[in-house]
């Protein structure tokens, strides 16, 4: 059931403190709407939702998320993405569930782009008439509060539910979603969604994602650790080459996979720029000298192999300089 029509603002359901919204809506789990729901309110969550999505400008009657990718670039953008090889693992875990209820699985990109959805066919008919498939965008900037771009917003699993989305055409649909981030560079990179009718879908679909999403998660922090011990054995040499003086041997992303003297594994540090300074974990300067598919980072007083950047201070002076002159449009 709508809000009042006085309650609506720009054709947005009305944005309170916390409950559900409006009046006589159906609950999660099948049950009916109580007395009190009248004056219920939306969820925190989805009423900070509410108004993000009134901030950009979304259309409440808006019929179908749009589509971004054709065929071709779909295929490009699942070959370069870090969840590629994950899929099936993914798709076993939650395929049993969206066959034996009608439930569709979406999986997208950071930017809320779905690049693989599977499901049981009368699923993916329904699916087909709201863009629920591969190719389209569901960030909240182009369709509002939903199971996929209200996850990525917040960073954390979300529960759609019927007319808690902002679109209309999605009242009669619910959704769960949780983001997955990538360990290596921290950032969110796509989300794990399923989807079904406002009768199929159960709440505690959340916690199903969720558990999918951080197996995802696993699997990429187990294929970085393997990554690093492969990049450990072959440049920790240089590390040990300064003989004592403080170094840091970083990935590209930040991450510190070696340090001399030991005790800095694990934390990060700004993301490396070749010959660009950078603060150590104990807050003094370092040069960032390339090596291959890492970074030595040498504090900018201390000793410093032979480089394209050269030592120490000069190296600080040459990396200022490169700056200078980038900022004057130079190359």
């Amino acid at each position: 059931m709508m809000a009042a029509r006085g309650d609506v603002v720009n054709g947005f359901p009305p944005v309170r403190a916390s409950g559900w919204p409006g009046a006589g809506h159906a609950r999660p789990g099948g049950a009916g709407p109580r007395a009190e729901d009248g004056a219920s309110a939306a969820r925190p969550p989805i009423s900070e939702s509410w108004r993000r999505s009134r901030e950009a400008g979304v259309d409440t009657g808006v019929q179908a998320a749009p589509l971004v990718y054709d065929r071709d670039r779909v295929a490009d953008a699942r070959a370069a993405h870090p969840l590629d090889p994950h899929l099936p693992m993914l798709r076993d875990l939650l395929r049993q569930v969206a066959d034996e209820a009608d439930h569709l699985m979406v999986i997208t990109d950071e930017a809320g782009h779905a690049l693989w959805t599977d499901g049981p066919p009368t699923a993916r008919r329904q699916a087909e008439r709201i863009g629920l498939l591969e190719g389209f965008c569901w960030a909240e900037g182009s369709v509002g509060t939903n199971g996929i771009g209200t996850p990525l917003a917040t960073g954390r699993p979300e529960y759609v539910y019927a007319s808690e989305h902002v679109a209309h055409v999605l009242h009669r649909w619910s959704c769960a979603g949780a983001p997955i981030t990538d360990p290596d560079t921290g950032r969110v990179i796509g989300c794990v969604d399923v989807s079904a009718t406002v009768e199929a879908l159960h709440p505690a679909a959340v916690a199903l994602v969720g558990a999918a999403a951080r197996l995802a998660e696993s699997r990429l922090e187990l294929e970085m650790r393997l990554r690093d011990e492969r990049l450990r054995e072959r440049f920790l040499p240089h590390l040990r080459a300064l003989r004592g003086a403080r170094g840091v041997l970083a990935t590209a992303t930040g991450r510190i996979l070696a340090a001399e003297p030991d005790g800095w594994n694990g934390r990060r540090v700004a993301v490396p720029v070749a010959g660009g300074e950078i603060a150590l974990p104990d807050g003094r300067p370092a040069i960032a000298e390339p090596l291959g598919e890492v970074f030595v980072l040498r504090p900018s007083d201390g000793p410093a192999a032979p480089g394209p950047y050269g030592r120490g201070r000069r190296a600080r002076r040459t990396w200022r300089a490169r700056r200078a002159a980038r900022a004057r449009g130079r190359c």
